[in-house]
């Protein structure tokens, strides 16, 4: 696998995202079904972020065959994209995903980001990464494992 050429902190993580979708609270309010999917994020009435990130991931063979018997996290990291500023970490969210399910693995994070980091970041983007490790939170070295098991960096626009 060749690595990304414009982002060089992408390393060839051995997960790949086969699905990936964002939904605004209000529409999973309005018509509680996970098939629709949102193209941007959209401010609540309290102008708070709230929205579900749903990614499904594949898992290679090699991957269950080596890190079967090991503890596996996924991350989500939330950042400000404003140009004026270096990228602030919004939410740093964790979950563990057992290897013994199969290939191919759904999970769901919920994201809110209250009205006033959204001013103050001055915000109108997100970047969203997410990340495998097998690293535990406070573990010496996390912050590093999870540049390196990154496998998903997008930005994703708000509509104010």
């Amino acid at each position: 696998m060749e690595r990304d050429i414009f982002n060089p902190d992408i390393q060839a993580a051995p997960v790949y995202p086969v699905a990936f979708k964002i939904q605004n609270q209000k529409h999973l309010d309005e018509f509680p079904t996970y098939e629709i999917a949102d193209p941007q994020i959209e401010l609540t009435e309290d102008g708070n972020i709230n929205f579900q990130l749903f990614c499904t991931i594949y898992l290679d063979s090699e991957f269950l065959k080596n890190f079967s018997d090991r503890d596996n996290f996924i991350y989500l990291n939330v950042l400000s994209t404003n140009d004026q500023q270096q990228e602030i970490y919004l939410t740093q969210q964790r979950g563990e995903f057992p290897t013994d399910q199969g290939s191919l693995i759904t999970y769901s994070f919920h994201v809110v980001i209250d009205k006033e980091n959204v001013e103050k970041f001055k915000l109108d983007c997100l970047k969203v990464q997410l990340a495998i490790t097998q690293k535990h939170e406070g573990e010496m070295g996390i912050a590093e494992s999870i540049r390196v098991g990154r496998f998903l960096n997008t930005v994703i626009p708000i509509k104010k």
